[in-house]
């Protein structure tokens, strides 16, 4: 009898062990699962601020001010008291000019052009067949058709005077540039001409540019450098 109950109780015995043993398991794998469920968790946080790290850096920050290209010399309307319309009338051109501006200034003429004086360079001319060569200067002469058609450059002239008692210069065509019969909307255009001018009349110029008998000239005042 003592060995029946003995037997009857060892299976007992080993089916409370596994139980115990099993309740050890589960146990033990609760922490493990917990720890890989936050690990699951902040992978899955860290992947969406990850997804979410593009959209923010693809926002367009705010656009500044662009940085303006240096200004080209503003155009200026200068006065008519050199225009004597009586003697433009009785064909005296030269009395159609604009008041005289510095040759840093760029003049509108007629809402059709703007015309400017580029510096003024001294210079050893080399002259043509009949000229005289020597001292003299080259005048860039810009100009910058503003109007919706071609201008018309066939009656271009561009005259210069030097010295207190405006001395006329002898143009050396050698040295000048052609000027083209027009000039297309929107172009600009610098043509060089060339004076002889003594080097003591290089402090006082004054430059005449006449586009022609429709147009009052416009006139710059100034000095040669170099």
């Amino acid at each position: 009898m003592p060995a029946l109950l003995l037997l009857a109780a060892v299976p007992a015995f080993l089916l409370t062990a596994c139980s115990q043993d099993e309740g050890r398991d589960s146990a033990s794998a609760s922490p493990s699962s917990s720890v890989a469920a936050q690990a699951s968790e902040g992978a899955s946080s860290s992947g969406a601020s990850s997804e979410a790290s593009p959209a923010a850096e693809e926002t367009p920050s705010p656009v500044g001010t662009p940085d303006s290209a240096a200004p080209e010399e503003e155009a200026v309307t200068p006065g008519r008291s050199g225009v004597d319309e009586e003697a433009v009338a009785a064909g005296d051109l030269s009395a159609d000019q604009l008041d005289a501006v510095t040759t840093d200034e760029a003049v509108t003429v007629e809402d059709v052009a703007t015309v400017s004086i580029d510096p003024i360079s001294a210079t050893e001319l080399e002259a043509g067949p009949g000229e005289i060569g020597g001292p003299g200067v080259v005048v860039p002469v810009k100009v910058t058709n503003t109007s919706d058609s071609a201008l018309s450059l066939a009656g271009m002239v561009t005259t210069l005077t030097y010295g207190s008692g405006a001395a006329p210069a002898g143009e050396v065509g050698l040295a000048s540039d052609e000027v083209p019969a027009s000039l297309a909307p929107g172009e600009t255009l610098v043509i060089e001409r060339a004076f002889s001018v003594p080097a003591e009349g290089l402090d006082s110029l004054q430059v005449v540019v006449d586009l022609g008998a429709d147009y009052p000239a416009a006139v710059f005042e100034g000095a040669a450098s170099g």
